[in-house]
């Protein structure tokens, strides 16, 4: 047996697997967990990108208008959705919940911003949309002065002929996020560059959790199941300023229980879908920024999305995860004197918001609150 033939051979071969795997993937998804400096993310123009139209399909197709379902999820050829059901006391529970926000943070400006849905854009989602009316105006109704309550909907919808919400995630795309900050700014006074000034970027192509969880409520062999298969994947666009740091501390939970801190890029490729911004099951992040003043943000992976604009006019970003950490009202106090936190946003897709499920970190503060008062 000629073993340095052998050798060789193997060593061919695996250099032609590093030759596939470097053409099959982008470069900086097999180095983006080693470097902090993000030029090569910032200067590369994936593969791709410009395939896409405005509904976020391949090769100019138009969304179909074949409904094929409508009942707890609405479903199409092309996406899938669900309906938002109307909760008073979700309403209700999400004016509480701010109110108690408010007292725990002080002097600080509030902002509580319920994103919106993209089932609301829909012809099959005129109810809904009229659900979402009343839900803002009980809430608005009932929380105490001095909390700033953003209605995103209104400038996002003027934009829907865009790529504003995923086809198979129940939540805003980052362009859709750029019109919910923009809202944001408008209240603060700040001004946002126009999206053209970002340099735009698209990752892998994924399927979201809606049509995932969507999947399991059919059988293998029904019509629905192999529809909802086939559908085409959502790009994965982001957008960063030409100043843009891309750059964060990551806390959150090991193996073992411990709390472990990380130094790793706020948009990251190691991740599909939501999770390439900030983060998945972290707790909270710490994201470098540009301006004078710390924000301080509560949110769901809906939320994570406006971070990197956001990041080019606070300093920095402190990022809680609202349904995984543990943090108290003294805890956030804390944060917000050592930050410096001049403005505190709550950002979380409407069908979660005021449901205590998702809600862990304000469920922890309005019980502290209450705690305090007896």
């Amino acid at each position: 047996m000629n073993i340095n033939f052998d050798k060789k051979k193997l060593l061919v071969i695996f250099l032609l697997c590093i030759i596939m795997l470097t053409l099959l993937y982008p470069t900086d998804q097999l180095v983006n967990s080693t470097y902090l400096n993000t030029e090569s993310c910032k200067k590369k123009k994936e593969m791709g990108k410009d395939q896409y139209n405005n509904a976020g399909l391949l090769n100019g197709q138009k969304l179909s208008d074949e409904l094929l379902e409508d009942k707890k999820y609405v479903i199409y050829p092309d996406r899938v959705f669900l309906h938002f059901d109307y909760h008073r006391s979700y309403a209700d529970q999400s004016a509480r919940l701010g109110n108690a926000l408010k007292k725990a943070i002080g002097t600080c400006r509030l902002y509580i911003m319920p994103a919106p849905m993209r089932v609301f854009t829909e012809e099959t989602g005129k109810s809904d949309l009229d659900n979402y009316t009343l839900f803002m105006e009980e809430i608005g109704q009932h929380l105490n002065p001095g909390i700033y309550l953003v209605d995103t909907f209104p400038d996002i919808s003027a934009h829907q002929d865009e790529y504003v919400f995923f086809r198979t995630e129940n939540s805003w795309t980052a362009r859709g996020a750029y019109y919910g900050c923009r809202d944001l700014f408008e209240l603060m006074g700040k001004d946002i560059p126009e999206i053209e000034k970002y340099n735009e970027y698209m990752f892998r192509p994924f399927w979201g959790t809606t049509r995932h969880e969507c999947k399991e409520e059919y059988s293998k062999d029904s019509a629905i199941y192999k529809s909802l298969k086939n559908i085409e994947e959502d790009p994965l666009y982001f957008y960063l300023s030409p100043k843009s740091e891309n750059r964060e501390e990551i806390v959150e939970e090991n193996s073992a229980g411990e709390m472990i801190r990380t130094k790793k890029p706020m948009i990251t490729t190691e991740t599909v879908g939501l999770g390439a911004f900030v983060g998945n099951d972290y707790e909270y992040a710490i994201v470098d920024g540009k301006g004078a003043k710390t924000i301080l943000v509560i949110c769901d992976r809906t939320g994570n999305v406006m971070v990197p604009f956001l990041a080019d006019e606070f300093r920095k970003v402190y990022v809680i995860n609202i349904e995984r950490a543990d943090v108290t009202a003294e805890e956030i106090r804390n944060i917000i004197k050592e930050y410096e936190v001049s403005d505190v946003l709550w950002v979380q897709n409407v069908l979660r918001m005021g449901d205590g499920e998702y809600c862990k970190v304000l469920n922890s503060i309005i019980s502290d609150e209450m705690e305090n008062e007896k």
